[in-house]
């Protein structure tokens, strides 16, 4: 069973979990290899423990009541972190902010145990190898 229409969820491994959502903004016939050229479900993925939960580049899709009783239930009393791996998947980090009083990507001194974060260098299509 799905925990919010239109998702596609999956649990990982113990604690962790992986679901897309179609993205509200997807083009179909964008441009390939445009900045609108992406697939039209995206993904975000929780990880939790006995004491946090972090989402990473989490996305909401367009049933959020039933989104957030979800996410609630894996957020409990646990501390909370919403961690984004690139600039443009901020997208919806303001509502789990403002929901959980989590903390951001802005913290990495302050990740839970098992979360590092680290700098990965981008190799450019017809490139050989990164530098």
């Amino acid at each position: 069973m799905e925990p919010f229409s239109g998702s596609i969820t999956e649990q990982i491994a113990s604690g962790l979990w992986r679901w897309t959502a179609p993205h509200t903004e997807w083009e179909p016939n964008a441009t390939p290899d445009s900045p609108a050229d992406w697939e039209q479900h995206v993904g975000s993925v929780l990880y939790e423990t006995s004491e946090h939960t972090v989402f990473f580049d989490r996305y909401y899709y367009l049933i959020r009541d039933e989104f957030w009783r979800w996410a609630d239930q894996h957020v409990a009393a646990r501390r909370t972190f919403v961690l984004t791996t690139i600039g443009w998947h901020k997208r919806s980090r303001p509502a789990f902010v403002e929901r959980y009083g989590a903390s951001t990507s802005r913290a990495k001194n302050q990740l839970p145990r098992g979360v590092e974060s680290f700098v990965v260098k981008i190799v450019q299509r017809g490139s050989q190898q990164a530098s």
